[in-house]
């Protein structure tokens, strides 16, 4: 589990420093990474 979300936040984390002026939303990180929002917003 705690891999899991490791690697949500890297990948998140890359995805910010690729495109540091483009909105992600929410919904598009959750329906990407296969989790609930819920999950997302407590990473």
């Amino acid at each position: 589990m705690k891999g899991q979300r490791t690697e949500r936040l890297i990948r998140t984390s890359a995805r910010f420093l690729t495109c540091p002026s483009r909105q992600l939303s929410l919904t598009s990180l959750a329906e990407d990474f296969l989790v609930s929002k819920t999950v997302i917003s407590d990473d």
